[in-house]
């Protein structure tokens, strides 16, 4: 979030308005916890359950992180969590994830089901929580850019290929609240 923040305050064509930490401690909170806690835990279990780099193991790695983890641990917890952090009502994060739950589960596949090949295929067990959380990072970017579209309108956010892949119409939006 920190390097998005940057990224606005340098492309800005107003007056800065200042780092807003207390978004940067939601995204790096929420993160933190689900690489630390969540993804670590899974992904040593699959690496327990499925060692092998075969063919058929990547995809039944693939197809339980992308078909279990994802929609029914990692979004739930990102609205939930990541509201509660930013102070949002019970309310407010049951109506964004309602409405926003499978815009933000085409975009996970989108970027994570072609990482996780590649990490799954190619990845050590023990380079793959470092693997996925680069590509978490990329990730928390893209939020944080998009975040600060919808909440700085005046601010020019950098374009990139997730940025340009996360604004496709088929994959819906993602509507935030202010903080």
């Amino acid at each position: 979030d920190i390097v998005a923040q940057t990224g606005e305050h340098f492309d800005s064509t107003s007056l800065p308005h200042g780092y807003d930490m207390h978004r940067t401690r939601a995204l790096a909170l929420t993160s933190g916890v689900y690489n630390g806690l969540i993804l670590t835990s899974w992904l040593l279990a699959l690496g327990r359950l499925l060692p092998h780099t075969d063919l058929r193991s990547v995809f039944i790695k693939l197809a339980a992180t992308q078909g279990i983890l994802q929609p029914f641990v990692y979004v739930p917890f990102y609205f939930v969590f990541h509201g509660l952090l930013v102070g949002q009502t019970i309310a407010e994060i049951c109506g964004h994830l309602r409405s926003n739950y499978f815009a933000l589960l085409f975009r996970l596949w989108s970027i994570f089901m072609p990482t996780r090949v590649v990490m799954f295929l190619f990845v050590p067990l023990n380079y793959q929580v470092l693997w996925d959380s680069s590509v978490s990072f990329m990730w928390q970017l893209t939020l944080s850019c998009f975040d600060a579209r919808h909440l700085h309108p005046q601010a020019v956010v950098p374009k990139s290929i997730v940025y340009t892949v996360s604004e496709l119409e088929m994959f819906g939006r993602i509507t935030t609240a202010p903080y």
